[in-house]
């Protein structure tokens, strides 16, 4: 994700909502990957924790699929700046999928 002035907070750090906007989408592009196009999967649960502080102009995001079930996804995402060995910051994004009604 490139980044600009509205992602960065005072002291130059990545903002935590542009942080879990990331992670969020990273998870709807797993659901999308493992499942097919799914427009209405919904994000269920989203848990961040903050592992250091956050600068540069760059965020990337390494998704890992923990389940992947008929109506549940859950992933763990990883953030990185530009140092790929510090992790930034680290979610548990859980996706909902809807019937086929």
């Amino acid at each position: 994700m490139s980044l600009g002035p509205l992602n960065i907070r005072p002291g130059g750090f990545i903002s935590g909502p542009t942080q879990m906007a990331l992670a969020d989408h990273a998870g709807y592009v797993a659901v999308f990957t493992l499942k097919g196009v799914t427009p209405m999967a919904l994000t269920s649960n989203l848990n961040i924790d903050f592992l250091r502080p956050a600068q540069g102009e760059t965020l990337t995001a390494h998704c890992k699929t923990l389940k992947m079930g008929r109506k549940l996804g859950v992933f763990s995402v990883t953030m990185y700046t530009s140092d790929e060995t510090k992790p930034v910051s680290h979610a548990i994004v859980t996706y909902v999928m809807p019937d086929k009604n």
